[in-house]
């Protein structure tokens, strides 16, 4: 017994109510991604932290440019262990002598935004509702509540990650552990 409001794709209610209590969101908008410039060893093989050399894992995607996927091409995706080659699709990334691979917390673990979700409609009570949103993962939110009870409260969970001796604004050499999330 909840409504409100959802998105296209999404199962569930985002924003909404159920008998017994009431919730809205906004964005946070935090800096939840980091880009690692990573050497080159050689066409397969790039140097990780501590200088580490590791195969790219590949993997081809067929791309849709239509609905009906008459019309597809496929690609090849090189993942990292601080995630996917982006330099691979963005030109103005492309070097010789390496590459640069984007982390984002989104990715970075199994989602559990859906659970979460399922949870907070069946929830009745603000306790309910803070242990529903404590598996929330990403994107950061800011989530509002009211019952039928009188309480209001706050929640803004989400993976927002800790960094080591940076801020998140320029890419870190990726090949030293020197500049790795310690946290959430």
């Amino acid at each position: 017994d909840v409504a409100g409001v959802s998105f296209p794709g999404v199962p569930g209610i985002v924003l909404g109510h159920n008998a017994t209590i009431a919730w809205g969101v906004t964005n946070v908008g935090p800096d939840v991604q980091d880009l690692a410039k990573l050497p080159l060893v050689d066409a397969d093989h790039y140097r990780d932290l501590d200088g580490t050399v590791r195969a790219f894992e590949a993997r081809e995607e067929r791309l849709c440019l239509d609905l009906a996927c008459a019309d597809a091409t496929t690609m090849t995706v090189r993942t990292t262990t601080q995630g996917p080659v982006i330099s691979d699709v963005d030109e103005r990334l492309a070097s010789a002598d390496a590459v640069y691979a984007v982390r984002w917390t989104a990715t970075d673990a199994p989602e559990t935004l859906l659970d979460a979700f399922f949870a907070v409609t069946r929830a009745h009570s603000i306790a309910e509702f803070h242990d529903a949103l404590s598996v929330y993962g990403t994107p950061s939110q800011n989530f509002v509540y009211a019952d039928v009870s009188g309480n209001i409260g706050y929640q803004s969970p989400g993976k927002i990650p800790v960094r080591a001796g940076v801020d998140g604004q320029i890419p870190v050499p990726g090949w030293t552990d020197e500049y790795e999330w310690t946290g959430y």
